[in-house]
């Protein structure tokens, strides 16, 4: 289901969450413990709830007074297990949500092809595919083998 007024729709589809953006491309996002550090927005920790290949979704105890549309730097702590370097990247808010004593963003990464950060977030990627195969147990095609 594509977006609606260039707005991105994250959506549940079995145990993942694809991105729908309006031009229909979709990305896997894997579930993170990683750490996100925003110092134009804050100076508390931020939660990495999950990435993929062109976005992320953070989380934060505290309000962020992040713009939709608006482009931020930010660094990215992997979870320590992980053995990956911390790095920086540039977002682009999409949305933010507030719930209760939860705030919420989701964000496009941009990322220049090539570039020292890419190679570092493939390698995150790859690790955080690792875990989710571990445990969400998947063939080869994707599919959820709960008896495996």
């Amino acid at each position: 289901m594509p977006g609606i007024n260039g707005f991105i729709i994250l959506v549940n589809y079995k145990k993942y969450n694809i991105l729908y953006s309006i031009m229909g491309q979709r990305d896997l996002r894997y579930t993170s413990r990683g750490k996100v550090y925003i110092a134009e927005v804050s100076n508390a920790e931020i939660l990495l709830k999950n990435m993929s290949t062109g976005g992320l979704c953070i989380e934060s105890e505290d309000f962020l007074e992040i713009s939709p549309k608006a482009r931020y730097s930010v660094e990215i702590i992997p979870e320590e297990d992980s053995k990956v370097d911390s790095f920086t990247v540039d977002i682009e808010s999409r949305w933010v949500k507030a719930k209760k004593r939860l705030c919420e963003s989701g964000c496009v990464m941009i990322i220049p092809p090539g570039t020292p950060s890419q190679e570092v977030l493939e390698r995150y990627l790859a690790y955080l595919a690792g875990q989710e195969e571990g445990n969400g147990n998947l063939s080869q095609d994707g599919e959820s083998n709960p008896g495996e």
